[in-house]
């Protein structure tokens, strides 16, 4: 994302904030898609010309459910192709999160993808879980999602929050993160995933869904394309003969 100046009169100049490009990481040089490029100009075309300079702020996209499942199905494909190595030498679950938030981000270019990213909408606060209610401050537990796909300093847009766990691991704070952030009396996130990676079989061995601080069930038909790639059919070869 990046900030675009836009003269539209001998006057008048617009700034559009947080415009979503392709950019090349090598030459710095970026190209804006044609969806994009519409809402750019419809946002131009209510911008009041009578004054010098106006800041609009370019709105995220919002996304359905159906969109967040077939986009995390891409950045995992993604992942298994690019990086799949991470599970052969064993790596610790923050690479393995780091990576698959690189992913993430090409698939979302109009939203932020943070690792364990605990601020709290434009106001400075640090996220802490809403199980904390009634207890002294200094007992007040903090909450670090692996991955979170939403908007920084804001308290809408927030699609997911994932959490990244290698197999035989203990889940059980994993599962109370996702319920709470899930939940609409605490974070509100649209959905949370559950991701067990299973590094001896280059594998995922489980997907667990979460969505209003409860956990729905992984044959729910709009996250079917991802439960399919539990199997395992998502082995690191397979998946790139599949998409050679």
């Amino acid at each position: 994302m990046t900030d675009m100046p836009f003269k539209l009169s001998a006057t008048t100049i617009a700034i559009l904030r947080d415009v979503p490009v392709l950019q090349c990481n090598q030459c710095g040089e970026y190209v804006i898609e044609d969806p994009v490029m519409e809402r750019v100009e419809a946002l131009l075309e209510k911008v009041d010309q009578k004054l010098e300079l106006e800041i609009v702020e370019f709105p995220a996209i919002e996304y359905n459910e159906d969109q967040l499942c077939k986009k995390m199905e891409k950045a995992l494909r993604a992942f298994f192709r690019k990086d799949g190595k991470l599970l052969h030498v064993n790596t610790n679950e923050r690479s393995i999160s780091h990576k698959v938030a690189e992913h993430l981000q090409i698939q979302f270019p109009d939203m932020n993808v943070d690792c364990e990213y605990n601020g709290r909408g434009d106001r400075g606060e640090v996220k802490k879980s809403p199980g904390n209610q009634g207890k002294p401050k200094n007992q007040m537990r903090r909450v670090f999602p692996d991955l979170i796909v939403h908007k920084r300093l804001s308290d809408n847009n927030k699609c997911l929050v994932i959490e990244i766990k290698k197999k035989n691991g203990n889940l059980a704070t994993d599962i109370l993160k996702l319920k709470e952030f899930t939940d609409k009396d605490g974070y509100g996130y649209t959905v949370g995933l559950l991701l067990v990676f299973d590094v001896v079989k280059k594998k995922i061995s489980k997907v667990l869904i979460y969505k209003d601080g409860k956990e729905e069930e992984t044959d729910n038909k709009k996250w079917e394309s991802l439960s399919g790639l539990v199997v395992p059919d998502l082995s690191l070869g397979q998946l790139s003969e599949e998409l050679s």
